[in-house]
């Protein structure tokens, strides 16, 4: 079994197994009072058995995606319609490795994992599907060259505060340079300005924090294979869509220098004046300062009181920004 699913209140089971309960399910199984059950019947070839990824519902129907070849359907995403399992617009069309992860957002059913742009298939590791037709998600997801030629896919995805974060293995989110996580608010491409290590497999909340299973490195720093957002929003620096669209908080980019007598230098902020907010390594608000920049310098009061790893967030009119720092002493 690789994941458990709740879809309207009922719990289903997802993988490679081919049954339960003595029930022959092909990778899903619904749970059923005190057992699990097969979701129709559906054919596959001998010793070609399926791997079951993800699964949600999508206009009235259980969607599965993942490893998948049965007969008289198209691979990778298949739909149960409560009686038969039939294709989702057609099936996916070229170079599609596995479908990873599945999510709704705004009405359209988002499909991520091993597509190829290349071969055919509507979105570069990422697509969409609105009920008639097929389209890409804002070019989608790109390599670590921002193009095409290479693999890059969305593992994980998931819908929270009317975004939709996306996790994998990629460079860029469309043409927004995204180290593995990026943000996608139905118009545009958003990051954080994060380096992840390897692929984002998986995330959750809890607590109202966001976790992410990743590989041993955050920042450059030790991870061990998990991480959680501490730094507020996560939309710090988008793309621009439109012509001559009006902005109301440009994404900031600054940098924080070594302490210097308690004082810590910030460069390349706009002269004007701002709020810092600095947050210890377990998302806790330990200051709150407002400073001025004048030539592009204003100085943080160093607050932090132990070693470790930092956030600042800096909020100014028109202006908002996040930066890292990493206390020695």
């Amino acid at each position: 079994m690789r994941k458990l699913r709740a879809v309207d209140g009922s719990l289903y089971a997802i993988g490679s197994f081919i049954s339960v309960d003595g029930h022959t399910c092909h990778g899903v199984a619904k749970r059923v009072g005190g057992h699990w059950e097969n979701l129709g019947s559906i054919d596959y070839p001998v010793g070609d058995e399926p791997i079951a990824l993800d699964l949600c519902e999508y206009q009235g129907n259980i969607v599965v995606g993942g490893e998948l070849n049965p007969i008289g359907l198209g691979n990778d995403l298949i739909q149960f319609d409560g009686t038969n399992w039939i294709d989702v617009g057609g099936g996916l069309e070229g170079g599609v490795g596995a479908v990873t992860s599945l999510a709704v957002y705004q009405d359209e059913l988002y499909v991520g994992g091993g597509l190829y742009v290349g071969a055919g298939s509507p979105g570069h590791g990422l697509a969409r599907w609105n009920g008639s037709e097929w389209r890409d998600v804002g070019g989608s997801m790109r390599d670590i060259y921002g193009t095409t030629q290479y693999n890059a896919s969305a593992s994980s995805m998931l819908v929270h505060d009317g975004k939709l974060l996306v996790g994998g293995a990629f460079g860029y989110a469309g043409t927004m340079r995204a180290n593995q996580f990026a943000i996608w608010d139905g118009e545009r491409w958003c990051a954080t300005g994060d380096s992840i290590g390897g692929t984002v497999e998986s995330m959750a909340f809890y607590h109202d924090t966001l976790f992410i299973a990743c590989t041993n490195t955050l920042n450059g720093q030790p991870a061990n294979y998990i991480g959680r957002w501490v730094g507020g929003a996560f939309d710090q620096d988008c793309e621009h869509v439109g012509i001559g669209e009006p902005g109301t908080t440009a994404p900031g980019t600054f940098s924080i220098g070594a302490d210097a007598g308690g004082q810590r230098p910030l460069h390349g902020l706009p002269d004007g004046r701002y709020t810092l907010e600095i947050f210890d390594a377990i998302g806790r608000r330990i200051a709150l300062q407002r400073v001025t920049s004048t030539a592009g310098r204003a100085n943080l009061a160093d607050a932090a009181s132990r070693p470790g790893l930092y956030l600042v967030r800096v909020t100014g009119d028109r202006y908002q920004g996040a930066g890292r720092f990493i206390n020695v002493q």
